[in-house]
Order: structure tokens, then C-alpha cells, then sequence
């Protein structure tokens, strides 16, 4: 089993290595819609997600929503999205998205504030796109 921190190096060489710029501007929706999510779950709880998970069509997100909402052990949690992440070989765009969600959901799960969650998620697209996105949010109010 790799550590975290390798885990994470290999990833992002993944990423680096077969992620353009365009899969980088699609993946600004996951961004946002993870930082949606986290604003919500802010103010309405956890709960909120049950509603949210039945409409959902992201099988990994809504395996995620679920390990959420039943409020498994964090080590548990953790080791669940990062098999998933691994699973099915993606590359690309795919696994940018779902380690987008995978990180997403990590930071809703222990809490952290939405403004955080997404400068933290900008940040996995790339150091331009933490200011972009930021600006953007602003903008939008």
C-alpha cells in the first residue's frame, strides 16, 4: 500500500501527464459543484445529501455522498474513495474529476469551511486557476 504522499505524487504525475489544458476548464465544474455541495452541507447538515444522492448519476460522488451520510471512520472513508479512484485505470480528465471529488468530499467530511474547500480544489487544477476561480466566485456573488 502506497503512503498518502506517494500516493499523491503518482497521481499528479498521472495527471500531469495526460491532463490538457481543455480537461482543466471542464473540470472547473466539479470545482464548483463540490464547493456547492460543502456550502450546503454547511448550513443544512449532512442529511441534505440523502435528497441530493438519489438524483445523482456520478456513481463514485454518490458512493462517497453515502459513506458520508452513514458516517463511516475516517481511515474507512479515506481508503474507500482512494480504491475507487484507482479502480477502473482513469486517466485524463476522469481522474482529475474524480480526485476532485475524492478531495471534496474529504475536506466537507472533516468540516472545513467552503471557501477553503475551494481554493483547496483549485489548487489540484493548477496554480492559475486558484486566483481564476476565485475571481469568479466573486463576480458571481
Amino acid at each position: 500500500m502506497y503512503s498518502t504522499y506517494s500516493m499523491s505524487i503518482q497521481l499528479f504525475k498521472i495527471i500531469n501527464e495526460t491532463c490538457t489544458d481543455a480537461d482543466r476548464e471542464e473540470c472547473k465544474a466539479d470545482v464548483y459543484r463540490m464547493y456547492g455541495i460543502a456550502q450546503t452541507v454547511r448550513k443544512a447538515g449532512l442529511l441534505y445529501l440523502e435528497a441530493e444522492m438519489e438524483k445523482e448519476q456520478n456513481i463514485y460522488l454518490k458512493t462517497g455522498m453515502l459513506a458520508l451520510i452513514d458516517g463511516v471512520g475516517i481511515e474507512y472513508f479515506e481508503s474507500l474513495l482512494r480504491i475507487l479512484l484507482f479502480a477502473d485505470g482513469y486517466t485524463g480528465k476522469d481522474l482529475l474529476s474524480r480526485l476532485i471529488i475524492c478531495q471534496g468530499l474529504c475536506f466537507i467530511r472533516n468540516g472545513d469551511n467552503p471557501r477553503v474547500i475551494l481554493k483547496m480544489l483549485s489548487a489540484i487544477l493548477g496554480e492559475k486557476y486558484i486566483v481564476e476561480i476565485e475571481n469568479e466566485r466573486k463576480a458571481l456573488g
